[in-house]
């Protein structure tokens, strides 16, 4: 299939060269058009031509090429859109319609894809994320959505690929039927289904998740808890298993990290059977009250200011290995380390030093390092050559 990009290459090199005249440039202009059709007409034939696995072989080299040289063009427009660019970006997903089998879900977009993605977004999501509020969705989560958004397309924006393309449409997608239904639902709960439907298994979201099932837990008697468990791990084993959406690559999906999750859960929940047959045994006899729920995570007196003072500083101490990044640190504290609230702090908070924010909690921590000096101090005096009192 790459053969028939053929004219289409040489004819963007062309444009890359200064032109000498107005004439000239509607020529190659002329000629840009006319080889994207040529392109849109006979390169299917080139695809039926291949066997099935030599065919998505094929296409994905075409495909690539094809985004690279789109990009040369755009760079030499200054990311100008006119006739040429639309055109272009028409064809592309036209392709990706026509041959959305055989799309390599990591190949990279093009410059002006993720512009037009970003755009799309920037547009949408704050109405989305309006209407959503007043159905009751939880700022919490929204905001995990608006931080994946932020890291894609921020300043410090990553590379986007395929998969997120399909993502992101899906997400709007859907966030817009939600918004616009005026049924009477539970729409948190609808909510957090259609994101584990659509994989958005976004570390911060998961935590958010987690705090959630925490929450409703903490509410029933413990008899209820096994019950709730096993229906919520009932609905998410339900979700959609569609192995072309999911936002992050490197994780499990939101739906098996959720039920993973909950079995941990199940496993620290105290069965009221086990008491009675331990009275029945010679064993001593155990007190109700001994039996706890053991935390998922580290219990603090901590506030998410407080932890996130403490990471920032840690990190500049260098207590943590070298080879680690503050982003790696952050995302293991985030899943770890409990607020006195017994909520997680997210990875994302904790990557961020708001000076302006955090300054509320920079007199506690300051208390609690000079606590521990005065106490490293009192213990070991021939060290730091001072008396105790």
């Amino acid at each position: 299939m790459i053969t028939v990009l053929t004219n289409l290459k040489n004819t963007v090199e062309l444009h890359n060269i200064p032109h000498l005249n107005q004439e000239e440039d509607e020529q190659i202009k002329q000629n840009l058009l006319l080889g994207l059709a040529e392109i849109e007409n006979s390169c299917h034939s080139k695809y039926l031509s291949h066997d099935k696995k030599m065919a998505q072989k094929s296409f994905q080299l075409f495909y690539g090429q094809l985004v690279s040289l789109f990009d040369q063009l755009y760079q030499f427009k200054n990311q100008h859109i006119d006739e040429i660019i639309l055109k272009y970006h028409q064809l592309l997903t036209r392709f990706e319609e026509l041959y959305h089998q055989d799309m390599d879900l990591q190949a990279p977009l093009s410059k002006y894809q993720i512009q037009v993605l970003g755009n799309e977004i920037s547009k949408s999501f704050p109405t989305l994320e309006k209407a959503l509020l007043r159905k009751g969705i939880g700022q919490n989560l929204l905001l995990e959505i608006q931080s994946a958004i932020n890291g894609h397309f921020g300043s410090k924006s990553v590379p986007l690929r395929y998969h997120h393309l399909l993502f992101y449409n899906k997400m709007l997608s859907e966030l817009t039927k939600m918004a616009i239904d005026t049924r009477d639902k539970d729409w948190e709960r609808r909510f957090i289904e259609t994101i584990i439907n659509i994989n958005f298994n976004h570390l911060g979201f998961f935590n958010r998740c987690t705090e959630l099932i925490n929450l409703r837990l903490g509410e029933l008697s413990e008899e209820n808890k096994i019950l709730c468990i096993d229906e919520n791990q009932l609905r998410i084993s339900q979700a959609s298993r569609d192995s072309r959406l999911y936002f992050d690559p490197t994780r499990a999906r939101l739906a098996d990290l959720l039920i993973q999750y909950a079995e941990q859960r199940k496993s620290v929940i105290p069965k009221p059977l086990a008491l009675t047959e331990a009275k029945t045994t010679d064993a001593p006899e155990t007190n109700p009250e001994e039996v706890f729920l053991k935390p998922i995570g580290i219990p603090t007196q901590l506030n998410a200011y407080h932890i996130n003072l403490l990471t920032h500083y840690l990190y500049l101490a260098e207590v943590y290995p070298e080879d680690m990044s503050k982003r790696e640190i952050c995302s293991y504290i985030s899943e770890h380390i409990l607020t006195k609230r017994g909520k997680f702090v997210s990875k994302e908070s904790l990557e961020k030093f708001d000076r302006a924010k955090l300054e509320s909690g920079a007199g506690y921590v300051h208390g609690l390092l000079t606590k521990m000096i005065l106490a490293l101090e009192r213990d070991f005096d021939h060290l730091f050559d001072k008396k105790r009192d």
